[in-house]
């Protein structure tokens, strides 16, 4: 118990002075960077969708890896997540997806923080966690946990 006292413990500091610095560097280089990216982008237009088709190949190259590594982790860790079906399985992966990505609770409150309507803020939601959700039950609806590969291994 003490060593799990001490591990909670390094946790919490390691999570406040991460966050401290990422959020006091963030701030700073908001500060600096706006300014110098606003002057960078006078006069250039910025395409707006639809994109055209090499926009797109760009963007479904690119979401390979991302979603790769969320394969990947799922692999590892899909056994100990705390639910009997595939399909929960991935809910809970999805949800952990968006959690660690900042997109379940702090991109959605500083939406509403800095002044961004309900509506506006669900429509960014959406945006968000429809293809992260989906793409994290695909992933456990196919790819099956060590123990299943173990079972099926095990058959003659």
């Amino acid at each position: 118990m003490r060593v799990l006292t001490h591990n909670i413990k390094y946790g919490i500091l390691a999570t406040l002075l991460a966050s401290g610095v990422g959020m006091a560097l963030h701030v700073f280089l908001l500060q600096t960077v706006t300014p110098l990216i606003t002057h960078a982008m006078q006069g250039i237009s910025i395409p707006q969708p639809p994109y055209s088709a090499i926009i797109n190949l760009f963007a479904f190259i690119t979401a390979l890896l991302p979603v790769s590594g969320l394969a990947f982790l799922y692999y590892w860790i899909g056994d100990y997540i705390p639910a009997q079906s595939r399909l929960g399985k991935g809910l809970l992966l999805g949800f952990s997806f968006l959690f660690l990505k900042g997109d379940l609770i702090r991109q959605p409150l500083m939406n509403l923080l800095v002044g961004n309507p309900w509506e506006v803020v669900l429509l960014q939601l959406a945006e968000v966690w429809i293809p992260d959700l989906t793409i994290a039950i695909i992933i456990a609806l196919i790819i099956p946990s060590r123990k299943e590969q173990a079972v099926q291994s095990q058959v003659p």
